[in-house]
């Protein structure tokens, strides 16, 4: 039985773009993401994006940052994370299969045990 892959484990297997702060890369939204992997699958050099009511410049080719539009001394690097391939392959489709499912309760699998069969001998002598 296959089952339909859940929206989440879709995105999951897209590639992550995140931004240098703090020390440390932190992801980008959603939809600026998206923008962002849409122009790098284009070969396009550079996209802009509006962050929190900013414009910026999002230069795709090494090294890779994000530069205010305003003043491109202010810089940040950025990265791109591949989805693992496995996981994306995984996530689209599950087989369900018996060794996934939960057992059954104890009760139920007694009260689901079939009869014993009719005896066709004799009884025995007492």
């Amino acid at each position: 039985l296959l089952l339909p892959a859940r929206p989440e484990a879709l995105m999951a297997a897209q590639p992550e773009w995140s931004v240098m702060l703090g020390g440390q890369y932190e992801p980008y939204d959603a939809p600026t993401a998206s923008a962002i992997e849409e122009a790098f699958q284009r070969g396009d050099e550079e996209v802009q994006a509006t962050i929190d009511g900013k414009l910026y410049v999002i230069v795709l080719k090494p090294p890779m940052k994000q530069q205010l539009s305003s003043d491109p001394t202010r810089q940040r690097a950025i990265q791109r994370q591949p989805a693992p391939a496995n996981e994306a392959a995984a996530s689209a489709t599950a087989v369900a299969s018996p060794s996934t499912e939960a057992p059954a309760p104890a009760s139920a699998a007694v009260a689901e045990a079939p009869a014993p069969a009719a005896s066709t001998e004799p009884p025995a002598p007492k």
